[in-house]
């Protein structure tokens, strides 16, 4: 049993489900106090969306840029990872 100073190994689970729990109830005390509308909640979730997908492409490019340079023993061009990372 892990003491308060050696903390037992989180999954990878535990960790999403406590920040969605954290997400939601957070959402919805801004939500029920009036601070926001759900309306403008959902808003935010789906620009926020598109960022993180975009940052998830550039990453996935990187990722098949630098395997291709290893299968040809070069280097990936810095102009190109420039103009993937304007994406």
């Amino acid at each position: 049993m892990a003491t308060q100073n050696e903390r037992a190994p989180v999954s990878t689970e535990e960790l999403l489900v406590s920040s969605l729990a954290q997400t939601d109830a957070l959402a919805k005390l801004l939500i029920e106090k009036g601070i926001i509308t759900q309306q403008e909640f959902l808003q935010k979730i789906a620009e926020e969306r598109t960022v993180y997908q975009k940052t998830l492409n550039v990453h996935e490019l990187e990722k098949r840029m630098d395997a291709l340079s290893r299968d040809y023993a070069t280097k990936p061009d810095p102009k190109i990872i420039a103009e993937l990372k304007e994406l």
